[in-house]
């Protein structure tokens, strides 16, 4: 963000909330403070690229894993469930 937009953001704040000119750094503070010359941005940039590949990683491992062992026959799955589901319906015909 830059001063100018600090500015305005800080101008329109204290119309709104009076109450809070104690805990809003003003303008000239907020411009010594981004002004640090600390690294936080490219910290953050990488950060962000760091979560968005272990998020890809992730997904696509999930897809691979759902369709190599989820998938795996799919026929065995239904004749396991099919003498349940036989169960259930011939209680359900004799009631």
């Amino acid at each position: 963000m830059s001063a100018q937009e600090y500015r305005l953001l800080h101008q329109y704040l204290l119309s709104r909330a009076p109450a809070t000119r104690k805990r809003v750094p003003s303008p000239p503070r907020y411009d010594a403070v981004s002004a640090a010359s600390d690294d936080y941005n490219a910290a953050a940039i990488r950060t962000a690229l760091r979560l968005a590949v272990v998020t890809f990683s992730g997904l696509k491992a999930w897809e691979v894993f759902a369709e190599k062992v989820l998938s795996r026959d799919p026929a065995q799955r239904w004749v396991h469930s099919t003498g349940t589901w036989l169960y259930n319906m011939f209680l359900t015909s004799v009631i």
